[in-house]
C-alpha cells in the first residue's frame, strides 16, 4: 500500500538519476529494455544493485511499465573483491620486479654514484618522494656527511658536506636500530624533536 500509485521517483530509490533516464530511453525507443544494471537505495538507505528486464504494457488504453529486477548486490561485492585481489596481486608483482632489480642494481659492478642514481629510479616506482639521500655516519666524530642525494636541494645536505649526528633523525635510527616515521606537522614540533632536519624544510 505504501507505494501503490506512486512512482519511482517519489521514492528516490534510483542511486544514480542516470540509470533512470537510460531505461526510460530504452523504452521509448525499444519498448523493451533487458539486463539494465543499476544500485537502487533501499528503505534502510542501503544501496543494493540489482538487473533489471522491462517493457511498455497498454492496460486499458493506459501505457505501464512492468519491470523484473533481479538483486545481484552479492555477485557486485563478489565481483568487486575479486578486482581489489587481482589489483593488490599486480601491485605485489609490480613492487617485487623493483626491488629485484634494485638488487640487481646493487650487486652490480656499476659506479658508486651510477648505481645510486638507478637505485633512486627504481625506489621512485615503489615511493613517491621529494628527496632521497645516502648518509654515511661517524658516531665517534658525532658526525654525519652526505654522499648522495636525488631531488630537492637542500643547503648544507649536498654531497660532500658535514652535520652534527646530534639532534638529527640519524640519531634516533643508530640508537633504536627501527625506521622513524616523522608525523610532525609543523615546522616547530619538528625543530624540537628533530633540530637536524630543520634544514630540509626551508
Amino acid at each position: 500500500e505504501e507505494i501503490i500509485g506512486k512512482s519511482s521517483l517519489e521514492f528516490n530509490i534510483w542511486d544514480n538519476a542516470e540509470d533512470r533516464q537510460r531505461l526510460l530511453a530504452g523504452l521509448k525507443r525499444n519498448g523493451i529494455v533487458t539486463n539494465l544494471e543499476a544500485a537502487f537505495r533501499a528503505k534502510n538507505g542501503e544501496i543494493r544493485y540489482g538487473l533489471m528486464s522491462a517493457s511498455v504494457i497498454d492496460l486499458n488504453g493506459v501505457p505501464h511499465i512492468l519491470n523484473i529486477t533481479r538483486d545481484i548486490t552479492g555477485r557486485r561485492w563478489a565481483e568487486e573483491e575479486q578486482r581489489r585481489d587481482r589489483e593488490t596481486a599486480e601491485r605485489l608483482a609490480e613492487e617485487m620486479a623493483v626491488i629485484a632489480e634494485i638488487g640487481r642494481v646493487f650487486s652490480s659492478t656499476l659506479d658508486i654514484d651510477e648505481v645510486f642514481d638507478r637505485f633512486a629510479a627504481e625506489a621512485k616506482k615503489l615511493i613517491a618522494f621529494d628527496r632521497i639521500v645516502v648518509n654515511l655516519h661517524d658516531p665517534q666524530k658525532d658526525i654525519i656527511c652526505t654522499t648522495f642525494s636525488c631531488g630537492l636541494d637542500v643547503p648544507g645536505r649536498r654531497p660532500g658536506e658535514i652535520y652534527p649526528l646530534a639532534g638529527s633523525m640519524n640519531e634516533i635510527l643508530m640508537r633504536t636500530r627501527t625506521g622513524v616515521i616523522n608525523r610532525l606537522s609543523t615546522l616547530e614540533e619538528t625543530a624540537d624533536r628533530f633540530p637536524g632536519l630543520v634544514p630540509a624544510f626551508r
